[in-house]
């Protein structure tokens, strides 16, 4: 019994099947990179709206100050992921994080550790 193989295609439908998986290839790497793209231009804003926010960093003692809370509790926040206080991490070859002012304020007047903002007279 002999062996019944496929009809051999010819070169120019193997040639077209080649075309159309690299043209695929090439869709499925744009549409990759179109997501990207995407993804570093929602960066780029958030960047530059924290940037023109101008927020104000302190160190970890005046942190401890406004939110009426040790430094272990810090601590053991920042590794929970828990905190409640952004926080910006250190500058290459310091150790020192600081920690958003705004953010130890609200928590502080939250947690009725702080006086909430006084009132303007008018």
């Amino acid at each position: 019994m002999t062996a019944r193989y496929p009809a051999p295609t010819p070169l120019a439908s193997l040639l077209a099947q080649a075309d159309s998986l690299a043209f695929t290839q090439v869709e499925h790497h744009d549409s990759l990179f179109k997501e990207l793209l995407a993804a570093v231009k929602t960066l780029a804003l958030e960047v530059q709206t924290l940037k023109e926010g101008q927020a104000e960093w302190v160190s970890q003692k005046e942190a401890m100050k406004l939110c009426g809370r040790s430094r272990a509790w810090f601590y053991e926040q920042r590794n929970r992921d828990t905190l409640p206080i952004r926080v910006l991490p250190p500058t290459k070859g310091s150790r020192e994080v600081k920690y958003n002012r705004a953010d130890c304020l609200a928590y502080a007047q939250a947690n009725l550790i702080a006086p909430p903002p006084t009132q303007q007279l008018q």
